[in-house]
């Protein structure tokens, strides 16, 4: 568009238009005169370029308008239609009225007096000084026997043209006739074949298009009236106006019977499903217009029973009906939790019994809130509509809580407290400002736990391993010497296996903890490499009695400090079976999610360290190791379950 555009200015620039005498000129066709108006030529220039060039088109009222609406303006049309070979008028001119009257002339020879009286006002509109077509169109407008039309045009002409002596007649003529017309017309539109009668005189029907005309009425007032079987007569008086036709839309509505019903306050009364009002406070309703025929009828309130029949209407027949509304109750029958409390709109209904099951009796019919809660559980909710005489059931298991950091659930198996430890994200290994770790400590790396768990709060007591051995026919370990007999049932059991304690953890539905899990159950948060001060949460050498002929001995579990998950001994008293093959560079290769530890390995991981170790030992992320087929004093367990059943 752009190069069209630069080609059409080169061409009919200054230096172009100076070209030689012998130079023959070619006219400019529409797309250049287009190209040039869109292309924001001046005016001027373009108006120059049409008068010298001249144009090989006709100007079209068409183009003309694709013209204005790229802003071309009037002077630019003007010298377009100035060199059109045909030199069109203007629209709207005198030539072109005289065209239009002409074609309306015609017209009226015909008789289609509605399509002159249109070409008529075309012609005044594009010139409307042209007294000849103001007079004609009153004319016309008289054939109509629209006078006041006539007279408003015949003055115009004269206002036009005050010598027009024929606009001046046919004035005078429009005025004689408008005083001496004494008669009207009236239209009256109806459903078929309704009787019309004017000032009680019948007057005819309707036709199957359904109307009636009724012509040379007297001007005035008149009572109309239309009727119809089983329809309510139109009454209407109206005012004919001489000289002028009207017409009236008769509506003809049904014949009703008249319905009054007595029934509760505030009851909603429904008539073949249509609500038709409320009962005032006394109970009263009336229908007045209740169409003829059967019909259903349902009254209904909040809390009570609906009625319902059916009821046939006669033309000016009053029906009473008496309808009081018995209350509904009906019944909610819960399936949840045993010993759920169950609630209806805030009010207690009753405790669920051993199976899970309650029975609300008498409940009105209406929609009520529901809510159900025990201890430990979602509390469930949920909106029910009660009917009545009918039987609601619903059926809502409560859904446990979800377990908050340091929750405690026991473990039914086993019978020891286990604590929720959540999912999350820390920094394993060494801790920071830690001078002391050893190189298969690092490097410090970040490790995300995606899923919880529940870990066992204290290292597995012996009382709980002499159940397992019980229950899966297995020998125990060795006793220790600081555990004759294995007669202290609280103090963390021992000399086991790795196999052993892997065996255990299966029985009581769990497993070893993996050594990333351990050390971020460890942690509980804490970035430092204890969880609180040594002496306040850990057994350890100088506060176990280690270092004496016996070597101390380790403590019953919770006796010190636990850390923010609520887990005892983490540190000290026994070092800890995790699930890990030991590799002193796995860290710079663990997987940053869940990591599983090496595929194998000749050692196995233990973790926390125990009662005969130095404080200085003492840190959450050091590393022990260990053959897993030995038993050793000084190491004991805990499990964690992915989940733990009620």
């Amino acid at each position: 568009m752009k190069s069209k555009l630069l080609m059409l200015i080169v061409l009919f620039s200054p230096i172009a238009l100076a070209a030689p005498p012998q130079a023959t000129k070619k006219p400019l066709t529409k797309d250049q005169v287009m190209g040039l108006v869109k292309g924001s030529v001046p005016s001027a220039r373009v108006v120059a370029l049409i008068r010298e060039n001249g144009i090989d088109f006709e100007p079209t009222e068409d183009y003309i308008r694709a013209l204005r609406n790229a802003r071309a303006n009037q002077a630019l049309i003007d010298a377009l239609r100035a060199a059109s070979p045909t030199k069109v008028p203007a629209p709207g001119g005198a030539e072109q009225s005289k065209q239009q009257i002409k074609a309306a002339n015609t017209l009226m020879d015909t008789g289609d007096i509605d399509g002159a009286i249109a070409l008529y006002k075309e012609a005044i509109q594009g010139n409307p000084n042209d007294s000849e077509a103001h007079r004609l169109l009153g004319i016309a407008l008289g054939k109509k026997k629209d006078w006041q039309g006539d007279i408003a045009e015949q003055r115009a002409a004269i206002l036009a043209n005050p010598d027009d002596a024929a606009a001046k007649t046919e004035l005078a003529a429009a005025l004689r006739a408008s005083t001496e017309a004494v008669t009207s017309d009236l239209v009256v539109k109806a459903p078929p074949d309704a009787e019309v009668y004017l000032d009680d005189e019948f007057k005819g029907r309707t036709g199957p298009e359904g109307e009636l005309k009724i012509e040379d009425l007297k001007p005035g007032t008149h009572a109309l009236r239309v009727s119809r079987p089983r329809k309510k007569d139109f009454a209407q008086s109206i005012s004919l106006v001489a000289g002028q036709a009207q017409t009236v839309q008769a509506t003809l509505a049904d014949l009703s019977g008249k319905i009054v019903i007595q029934t509760t306050a505030g009851a909603e009364v429904f008539l073949d499903n249509t609500t038709r009002g409320v009962a005032a406070a006394d109970g009263r309703l009336i229908i007045p217009d209740a169409p003829l025929g059967s019909h259903e009828l349902r009254i209904s309130a909040a809390n009570k029973r609906e009625h319902q029949q059916s009821i046939s209407v006669s033309a000016g027949q009053e029906i009473r009906v008496e309808a009081p509304l018995a209350d509904a109750v009906g019944r909610i029958v819960v399936q949840t939790t045993p010993g759920a409390q169950v609630f209806v709109d805030n009010a207690s209904r009753g405790t669920a019994d051993p199976s899970g099951t309650l029975a609300v009796s008498d409940v009105l019919g209406g929609t009520y809130s529901l809510r159900i809660t025990a201890e430990g559980k979602k509390d469930f909710q949920q909106s029910v509509t009660v009917k009545a005489g009918e039987e609601t059931r619903i059926d809502a298991p409560l859904a446990d809580l979800p377990p908050t950091p340091g929750m405690v659930k026991e473990n039914p198996k086993d019978g020891l407290n286990y604590a929720w430890v959540p999912p999350g994200p820390f920094m394993m290994g060494c801790s920071p400002g830690e001078t002391k770790c050893d190189p298969e400590e690092k490097p410090s790396h970040a490790v995300r736990i995606t899923k919880g768990f529940w870990m066992g709060q204290i290292e597995v007591p012996v009382g709980a391993y002499k159940r397992f051995s019980m229950d899966s026919h297995r020998p125990l370990p060795p006793e220790p010497n600081f555990n004759r007999g294995w007669s202290n049932d609280r103090m963390p059991m021992v000399k086991m296996t790795w196999s052993e304690a892997r065996a255990y953890c299966l029985w009581a539905g769990g497993r070893l903890p993996t050594e990333a899990e351990w050390e971020y159950a460890a942690r509980a948060g804490s970035l430092q490499s204890l969880y609180g001060p040594l002496d306040a949460i850990a057994w350890y050498a100088r506060n176990s009695g280690s270092g004496g002929p016996d070597w101390g001995r380790p403590q019953a579990g919770s006796l010190k400090r636990p850390n923010a998950f609520g887990l005892f001994d983490m540190l000290g008293n026994v070092r800890e079976w995790t699930n890990d093959w030991f590799d002193k560079g796995y860290y710079a290769r663990s997987p940053q999610d869940d990591p599983p530890g090496p595929a194998s390995g000749r050692l196995r991981v233990t973790r926390g360290r125990a009662w005969v170790a130095n404080g200085e030992d003492m840190r959450v992320s050091y590393r022990g190791s260990d053959p897993p087929d030995g038993g050793y004093f000084e190491a004991g367990f805990r499990c964690v379950c992915d989940a733990l059943k009620p």
